[in-house]
């Protein structure tokens, strides 16, 4: 271990000077700084600690694993290392491009910086690469400086980027990225998998008649054998054949063997969205949590209707029952949303079909989970040429392979 540090020192000291670096000024109307941004996967990239020190905010960074927080006096941000996706306050909000770990520092887009910081400081926020020399020093006057005006934070939605950690000769040896071989430690002891519908509810039908029960049924097989052949994790299926099962049994299953992840797989529908779109297509993963929008709200009210077809004579919920699930959701809310981004990154970087990133709907059967737990929209069977992928055992198997990265990943708090 001590011979490792040393060569990992020696080269932090032979690093090549003639790295091609710019500079970026950066601040708020207040004040702006000059710093030195790289260049990552073709990007510009800013460390986040320099960004959030010239914007006058506080930020933590933890290299090891791969983690940076921007914070103020009432806002908090939070950036993975190899995610499209960060954390504000309690929304999960998609980058331009992924967060990047190089050495000992993490990074952002300076295509992100303007437009992701304003959500923390709750001021406009000022990036703009300067046209200098990559060996001038000379500090930008104040001249200079009173000069600029701050931009205008713009919105921070923005489509599906993939990107891939470059090695750059400003700084030392990267660590291990994301496209590294999965871990085979892991923190997850039992996993759950939950294949919507079965039996009597086909769950959603295409156009040519695939039915989503069969479709998820499939995945949720695949991804079994493949979490069972790359590590230790016990793994657990709510059905592993077309029976039909309550909602409320399927959270206790995972309950009572003591999941520590609880996956739950479906495939969309167009009558599940607004019509603002006639044909959509892509994945979407979900938490639990209370809708932000009419679209998640409409596809949990038809994951939920299957309750309809449940025997009408069981037992409701007692006073006391609803306060332990309510215990349950919020006791691994960060968890949850922490997984979902996870999931997202990993089926994002394997999907060649659009991605809609993460969500939050109150989906019953995300309900009373006591772990950390999801629901993956695979994509939309209403739509021809995606029911035709999600039929194809190769494309299942692409989409099983990035939820098993993700689970192999993943570490429990």
């Amino acid at each position: 271990m001590k011979l490792v540090r040393f060569f990992l020192i020696l080269s932090f000291l032979f690093l090549s000077s003639d790295a091609a670096t710019s500079k970026w000024l950066v601040g708020t109307g207040e004040t702006l700084d000059t710093l030195s941004a790289i260049q990552l996967d073709g990007s510009e990239y800013i460390s986040i600690t320099s960004a959030a020190t010239a914007i006058g905010l506080e930020a933590k960074s933890d290299p090891l694993n791969g983690i940076a927080s921007v914070s103020d006096q009432e806002s908090r941000a939070e950036f993975h290392a190899g995610s499209s996706f960060c954390k504000c306050d309690e929304d999960v909000v998609r980058l331009s491009h992924s967060v990047k770990r190089s050495g000992t520092r993490i990074f952002i887009s300076c295509e992100d910086i303007p437009n992701i910081f304003p959500m923390i400081s709750g001021d406009s926020v000022f990036a703009k690469p300067l046209d200098l020399p990559v060996s001038d020093s000379v500090k930008q006057s104040s001249a200079v400086t009173d000069s600029v005006k701050p931009a205008k934070a713009i919105s921070h939605q923005q489509t599906k980027t993939t990107a891939v950690e470059k090695k750059t000769d400003d700084d030392p040896p990267a660590e291990p990225t994301d496209k590294n071989p999965v871990h085979i430690k892991t923190s997850v002891k039992t996993v759950v998998i939950d294949p919507g519908h079965g039996g009597m509810d086909p769950g959603a039908i295409g156009v040519s008649g695939v039915q989503e029960k069969d479709i998820v049924l499939s995945i949720g097989t695949m991804l079994r054998s493949m979490i069972k052949s790359k590590s230790s994790i016990k793994v657990l299926m709510t059905r592993d054949k077309d029976i039909f099962i309550p909602l409320r049994d399927r959270t206790k299953f995972a309950n009572d063997h003591k999941a520590d992840l609880f996956i739950s797989i479906h495939a969309n529908s167009i009558g599940r969205t607004t019509a603002k779109d006639d044909n959509p297509e892509g994945f979407r993963v979900y938490f639990l949590s209370q809708a932000k929008n009419e679209d998640d709200k409409r596809v949990a009210m038809f994951e939920n209707t299957v309750v309809e077809l449940e025997n009408k004579d069981k037992k409701k919920r007692s006073h006391i029952d609803n306060i332990l699930f309510d215990m349950a959701n919020n006791e691994h809310l960060s968890e949850s949303q922490d997984f979902s981004i996870a999931v997202a990154d990993e089926m994002a970087g394997t999907s060649t079909r659009y991605g809609k990133g993460v969500g939050q709907a109150n989906f019953w059967v995300l309900n009373g989970a006591w772990m950390p737990s999801v629901l993956v929209e695979t994509g939309f069977v209403s739509n021809k040429a995606e029911e035709k992928q999600l039929a194809t055992a190769s494309y299942q198997r692409k989409l099983a392979s990035a939820m098993c990265n993700a689970v192999l990943k993943f570490k429990k708090k």
